[in-house]
């Protein structure tokens, strides 16, 4: 998916204070087109009481008081200037809003197809299996870097998601070069490999 230029498209909006069209774009995508309909930044969101596996989110934002859709409800107030963010300055929302998306809604997503492609293997079920294991695995590979980083992971300027994070918080973490990357990277190969 390329939910990523979905973001990058919402900052500027975002930023001149232009929140419908932000909304409009988190709601409806522009860039990341599935087979017969669009991917979207709040499509990553639904159900997430009900199809996210990875439940240590929400425990986390439950003990904060968020409900169900706490990713989708934190973009959304930040949007809308509801909840914690009601009369927070624009820049506040817009950080808000673009920092849910890539780092609740994505992230989360991530650990969602990660998952998925687990459960999928452990059911020993070769029919039921039939390579939705090695492709959701992928999925979560191709969420974790986002359509802005290259081949091998050789970044490209203007990454949007958590592979981009990585890069650009490596060292306030004492990681002054890419390993942390080259590690992650070792990490969803090794864990491909268990699946074929």
């Amino acid at each position: 998916g390329r939910v990523d230029l979905d973001v990058e498209e919402c900052e500027p909006h975002l930023k001149a204070s232009d929140y419908s069209a932000a909304k409009q774009i988190y709601s409806n995508g522009k860039y990341s087109e599935k087979t017969s309909s669009m991917r979207t930044l709040e499509g990553l969101t639904k159900d997430q009481n009900k199809d996210m596996l990875f439940n240590v989110y929400k425990r986390y934002w439950k003990s904060k008081g968020r409900g169900d859709r706490y990713a989708h409800d934190f973009i959304t107030d930040a949007i809308d200037a509801k909840g914690e963010f009601t009369g927070a300055p624009a820049v506040a929302r817009k950080e808000g809003a673009v920092k849910g998306a890539q780092y609740q809604a994505v992230w989360m997503y991530v650990f969602h197809e990660l998952e998925d492609s687990i459960t999928n293997c452990k059911q020993a079920d070769l029919l039921a299996n039939d390579d939705k294991n090695v492709h959701a695995w992928d999925e979560g590979a191709a969420f974790f870097a986002g359509s802005r980083v290259g081949t091998l992971g050789l970044p490209k300027k203007g990454g949007k998601l958590v592979y981009t994070l990585m890069e650009k918080r490596a060292g306030d973490f004492g990681d002054s070069d890419s390993s942390h990357i080259a590690r992650t990277i070792a990490l969803f190969q090794t864990g491909l490999s268990y699946l074929v």
